[in-house]
């Protein structure tokens, strides 16, 4: 549920039998639509029709309203979670330290320049040199 192409996708084909009108031809014009790759989307295609499990249908009508009203309540909050972010960013650049912040090998595990900025603080004096912060932060002695 982390993908707008997941959430649109749930809203779209919510229970196993509407995906099982699905046909390749809708299937690819639909993913197409959402710019998708040629690689992807027969990736995905082929998770589609793996085999499911045989549900009851009064499970199935209850799940997916379920799953469509949990949809639509996980909408605005990716919004807002979008927006907290936009404002994060600009409040961090908008700092002297951010120039140099961001030259950091940050980033490739989830970690932003802001958000460890804002775990480290801004006392600049807090710390006697690097090697210091890093005993700080347990990756030296």
């Amino acid at each position: 549920m982390t993908t707008a192409l997941a959430r649109e996708f749930l809203q779209t084909y919510p229970t196993p039998e509407a995906l099982t009108t699905l046909t390749a031809r809708q299937w690819q014009r639909w993913a197409r639509g959402r710019r998708v790759s040629a690689a992807r989307i027969g990736a995905l295609w082929a998770v589609l029709h793996q085999p499911q499990l045989p549900v009851p249908a009064h499970v199935v009508r209850a799940k997916a309203r379920l799953m469509q009203s949990l949809v639509e309540q996980l909408t605005p909050v990716v919004t807002a979670v979008a927006q907290y972010r936009t404002a994060i960013d600009d409040f961090f650049a908008r700092m002297p330290a951010a120039q140099w912040a961001r030259t950091l090998p940050i980033g490739k595990h989830g970690i932003t320049a802001p958000t460890l900025w804002a775990r480290l603080g801004d006392a600049p004096g807090r710390w006697e040199s690097f090697r210091h912060l890093q005993a700080q932060a347990g990756a030296v002695p």
